[in-house]
């Protein structure tokens, strides 16, 4: 009987054994592809320097590629209105990202430049779909105020404060 249970348990050890050389050699391929992948990737994608070609300070998010980081800034538009209802950052490029959490079909969002409390500058006019998600655009605005709006909504309000760098 001691016999047969040695056996049992030395069969139960090689299975094991085996088990767990047959995951470890999976891991090491796993890492060696993820290895692989990022290395050409990072061989393909070289850095590209952007020469601004046009004067319009907004520009598509995904069409920008830089060296450096670009920042963001994300506002969910609620029944409630803007969150946050203010933003204040440095005059750099950045990506605004808007959410459309409301129950409206369409959202018509104009931003513009602000002097003391009335618009002065349009920026841009956004129509945000409920389905659609959210809207993103790059930016490389000058210091001042700007005012985030919604046209059938004139309470929500967001104001963006761009000081000098």
């Amino acid at each position: 009987m001691s016999g047969r249970k040695s056996s049992f348990s030395f069969k139960f050890k090689l299975a094991m054994s085996a088990v767990v050389l047959v995951g470890v050699a999976a891991a090491a391929v796993t890492v060696t592809q993820a290895i692989r992948v990022r290395n050409t990737a990072n061989s393909i994608a070289t850095p590209v320097q952007v020469v601004a070609v046009s004067p319009s300070p907004v520009r598509p998010a995904l069409a920008v590629q830089q060296q450096e980081k670009i920042e963001s800034e994300l506002i969910t538009v609620s029944r409630f209105g803007f969150m946050p209802l203010a933003i204040k950052r440095p005059a750099k490029d950045f990506v605004m990202t808007i959410v459309n959490r409301t129950a409206d079909p369409e959202l018509n969002l104009t931003l513009n430049r602000t002097v003391g409390n009335r618009p002065t500058d349009k920026i841009i006019d956004v129509k945000l779909k409920r389905g659609r998600g959210s809207w993103n655009a790059h930016f490389n605005l000058p210091p001042g105020d700007y005012e985030l709006t919604e046209i059938k909504n004139p309470n929500w309000k967001c104001k963006i404060t761009l000081t000098p760098r």
